[in-house]
């Protein structure tokens, strides 16, 4: 489990950034979401997606393309 306190006006992209020194995985590999709300958008505040201490943050891979037929 990870703890990552942030002010809610930072960006989702900031909180990647922060994430990509802790987890060694880059930031535009990442994807964070939420239950309720889906998958969150880098540009977007924290406080947008109204996000408090004990909001549960998921992390997913970013994969591009896919197999080819």
């Amino acid at each position: 489990t990870l703890f990552i306190v942030l002010p809610l006006q930072d960006t989702v992209g900031e909180l990647k950034a922060r994430l990509a020194g802790v987890i060694d995985l880059a930031a535009n590999k990442q994807k964070l979401s939420r239950d309720g709300v889906g998958f969150m958008r880098d540009e977007l505040s924290l406080a947008h997606y109204n996000l408090s201490p004990d909001t549960v943050v998921q992390l997913a891979l970013k994969e591009r393309g896919g197999k080819k037929k």
